[in-house]
């Protein structure tokens, strides 16, 4: 029992120097060979400090849920703007809806790019021109 109490020390030990090595740009396989462990091993280190690191995941729900208030809220002031007759046509207006809109995509794990029923990728950045070009006509 005594063994694996200081086996899982050097393991330890060893996880943390990885991730300072790979902090500091050394590479997987210079910081197996700098520690005596396989480029798979350090890998694995280093991923399982950063694991720890990782914020609970309650946090990031909490910060999340504030982003998307936020958002909404911009959205809420933007759009009035965008029906506005005297701002139609206007991209800047557009331009910071579909900002916003990106940015509330990212926070949900929604990207930016979706596949076209052809295949290809659509840019949603396009679809401000496809508007403005609905209301001039």
């Amino acid at each position: 029992m005594i063994g694996n109490t200081k086996k899982s020390v050097t393991a330890e030990e060893r996880r943390y120097k990885a991730f300072e090595l790979k902090r500091i740009g050394k590479t997987y396989r210079d910081i197996g060979k700098e520690l005596g462990c396989s480029r798979t091993q350090a890998q694995r280190d280093v991923f399982r400090v950063l694991r720890e690191m990782r914020p609970p995941q309650e946090n990031v729900d909490y910060h999340r849920n504030i982003l998307l208030g936020r958002y909404e809220y911009i959205l809420e002031k933007l759009f009035p703007k965008l029906e506005s007759k005297t701002l139609i046509g206007e991209s800047a207006v557009y331009d910071r809806i579909l900002k916003t809109l990106n940015q509330i995509a990212d926070i949900t794990g929604v990207k930016e790019k979706q596949a076209s029923p052809a295949g290809g990728e659509i840019d949603l950045s396009a679809y401000a021109d496809l508007l403005e070009q609905a209301d001039s006509q």
